[in-house]
């Protein structure tokens, strides 16, 4: 492989390296040629001998100390995109400034498949080992539901890759909240946000409690009796009042009772006291 000192840059291959800048004609060379080549100690002597620093085969470059620059650009560029393309101390960043740097392994992914799956491979779709910035920083799994008392959430896409929990209040069906009212429950009543059935009182008459009289009444001369009766109507007893005739009254009724007539023996001895009056009236 020719090397050509150009300037303050150099020709490798078919690429050309310069001082923070590198412009690529074709894909990159190999790592391990990067480093029997050890071109950077060139252009860069702040890198150390063999040039370690600069040259890893893991998709990504050292960015401190040495400031070293690789055939695809400087990776101190890359930190404008720092928090996901490098590591967390920022001395390792993604060849690219727009792919996501896993802190376990230690890998890139493209922005379009930010997973890392430990095992060789980048997805769209979430993977509960991939460990970068928007793992990190998201609240939960898209489309992903979760309930605090009577409030549901649920998963959503704040900005790309990036999930957070949206609380939508009492949600009807959700989190055992059925309903706020009455109108709520197809078959029942609304009794803290649950509907509650409604168990049947009674489904005919005779399951309601038997006539009871509570009173006499007088009704003109008739003597009546006032009774609390008891009706089944939609499964519920409901009371009301009726009167029943016990008797007309020859004397009339007061009170709840029929007038009582003069005794025989009254009205005998009435009889006498007035004959008797009128014998003594006419002796005299």
């Amino acid at each position: 492989m020719a090397i050509i000192v150009i300037g303050s840059g150099i020709i490798i291959g078919n690429y050309i390296a310069n001082a923070g800048k590198n412009m690529e004609t074709e894909p990159s060379l190999s790592v391990s040629t990067l480093k029997v080549a050890n071109p950077l100690s060139i252009t860069n002597p702040s890198c150390n001998e063999d040039n370690t620093d600069c040259c890893d085969n893991s998709g990504w470059y050292y960015c401190e100390p040495n400031l070293c620059f690789s055939t695809e650009g400087a990776c101190w560029n890359w930190k404008n995109n720092k928090d996901i393309s490098c590591d967390l101390d920022e001395t390792r960043c993604c060849v690219n400034q727009y792919s996501v740097y896993d802190f376990t392994v230690h890998k890139c992914c493209s922005i379009n498949n930010p997973y890392n799956n430990h095992n060789g491979g980048c997805l769209a779709v979430y993977q509960t080992v991939s460990d970068n910035y928007f793992t990190r920083n998201s609240e939960c799994i898209l489309n992903e539901e979760k309930c605090e008392g009577f409030d549901y959430f649920n998963c959503l896409e704040e900005s790309q890759w990036l999930y957070k929990w949206n609380n939508q209040g009492n949600v009807i069906g959700k989190c055992e909240y059925e309903c706020s009212i009455d109108a709520q429950c197809t078959n029942g009543i609304c009794e803290n946000n649950q509907c509650v059935p409604i168990i049947p009182e009674c489904s005919t008459n005779s399951d309601c409690p038997v006539d009871k009289e509570i009173d006499k009444v007088c009704d003109g001369n008739n003597l009546m009796s006032k009774i609390l009766t008891n009706d089944c109507l939609a499964g519920k007893c409901y009371d009301s009042f009726k009167f029943n005739l016990i008797e007309s009254c020859k004397n009339g009724c007061i009170d709840g009772k029929c007038k009582g007539s003069f005794p025989t023996i009254i009205i005998f001895i009435v009889m006498v006291l007035i004959i008797g009056g009128i014998i003594y009236f006419y002796k005299r």
